[in-house]
């Protein structure tokens, strides 16, 4: 059964953030509100983060991203390797950004 971020499943949104690579995605996502593929998104980590981008990208294909389909944040194929958003991804962003503002 695939969790999926709801109003009060605190637990839900948390095991979706637990990563930062998940933050970035989901920043993106919204910043862009366009559809994207694992490696743009990488690209942009590699850039900000100054990580090795074919291992974020790895990442992203194999975890991260199916982690946010299976939450109901995107919709990703990834076969084509296309990422959508859906609604959820501005209700994780503007939870993002609540707690950056709490932790300032």
């Amino acid at each position: 059964m695939s969790e999926t971020v709801v109003d009060g499943d605190e637990r839900t949104v948390w095991r979706i953030l637990g990563e930062p690579r998940r933050h970035h995605v989901v920043r993106h996502l919204n910043e862009t509100n366009d559809v994207t593929t694992t490696a743009d998104i990488s690209r942009v980590i590699a850039e900000d983060c100054e990580v090795e981008y074919e291992r974020i990208q790895s990442a992203l294909r194999h975890v991260d991203v199916p982690k946010l389909a299976d939450a109901g944040v995107v919709e990703y194929d990834a076969e084509r390797d296309r990422i959508e958003s859906t609604a959820r991804v501005r209700r994780l962003c503007a939870i993002l950004e609540a707690v950056e503002e709490r932790l300032e």
